[in-house]
């Protein structure tokens, strides 16, 4: 029996929650502690692919590659829907994605902030790029792939209460409250990952488990202006968050990937419970055709 399972890829996207702030993030990852380990390591439209997974007279090579091929114009046409987003699954644009107001509450062992963003936005995620993409559908039914993102810029105007401790380097501890242009640069951000995958025809309902994503950041660069008038504290405290988040992302690699598995797998599961094959390959057909971005609410 022939099976199409690069319907996958939509979960992910079908169970994202759009009301999700850094306030979130904050509560997820803030604690994280900094322990060094050793890293670890077009748009087309397909109702004809479906026919061509179910033809009787393809070898196993033949079903590979198509597998292979149908996953990544899959993945593609996700990243082309991007600046549209999701509506049918109130899913909002994600590229860009736009916040009129997130609240962030973070705090460090030398840094600790509550600070209100406006017009908050994140630009570059529809430049992602596949490095690699295969389903392996025989033994072992599983999917490894690996993604580049070229860079993710973050803007908006914040309005921070900031308390800084720096007893141990200068012996002062300063608090201090402003608001200024909030900029934000991550480059070279690497997503390896793999998953296993149930994808019964008849009896049962989908599911993955085993699920991996290993992110590497390559680069931040902080160009937040807390203040207009101390550009030296503006630097200084653009690097310490420069030096942190890249330590929080690189030093955590599995611990990260941990926590977006017990957060999202379960969702996924969920949401494809009592559903077969055919539902996710409905899915994939819905999100075919040309993406028309509506308006960007602030440029």
């Amino acid at each position: 029996m022939k099976r199409h399972f690069v319907a996958l890829l939509i979960a992910l996207s079908v169970t994202s929650d759009s009301g999700a702030t850094c306030e979130s993030f904050s509560k997820k990852f803030g604690h994280l502690e900094i322990t060094p380990q050793e890293s670890q390591n077009t748009l087309q439209n397909s109702h004809t692919s479906s026919v061509l997974l179910f033809q009787e007279n393809s070898d196993n090579s033949d079903r590979g590659l198509i597998l292979n091929s149908e996953g990544k114009k899959a993945l593609k046409n996700l990243i082309h829907h991007l600046p549209c987003g999701f509506p049918q699954y109130g899913i909002p644009p994600l590229a860009p994605y736009t916040q009129e107001e997130v609240t962030i509450n973070f705090k460090t062992n030398f840094f600790q902030t509550f600070s209100k963003l406006f017009r908050f936005r994140v630009d570059g995620l529809n430049h992602m790029l596949i490095n690699k993409f295969k389903i392996s559908y025989t033994f072992g039914k599983k999917v490894k792939y690996s993604l580049t993102i070229p860079k993710i810029v973050l803007t908006g105007k914040i309005v921070s209460d900031i308390y800084v401790d720096l007893m141990e380097e200068y012996g002062v501890k300063i608090r201090y409250d402003g608001e200024g242009n909030f900029e934000m640069i991550l480059k070279d951000i690497i997503i390896d990952g793999s998953f296993k995958y149930k994808a019964p025809l008849i009896f049962g309902s989908i599911k993955i488990y085993d699920f991996t994503m290993i992110i590497s950041l390559g680069k931040v660069i902080s160009q937040i202006k807390f203040t207009d008038t101390l550009e030296k504290f503006n630097e200084f405290l653009n690097y310490k968050i420069e030096d942190y988040l890249w330590k929080i992302v690189n030093y955590n690699k599995n611990r990260i990937s941990v926590l977006i598995e017990e957060n999202v797998v379960p969702v996924v599961n969920e949401k494809m419970k009592g559903h077969k094959i055919w539902y996710l390959i409905g899915l994939l057909s819905e999100i075919n055709g040309v993406c028309y971005p509506p308006p960007v609410p602030w440029e």
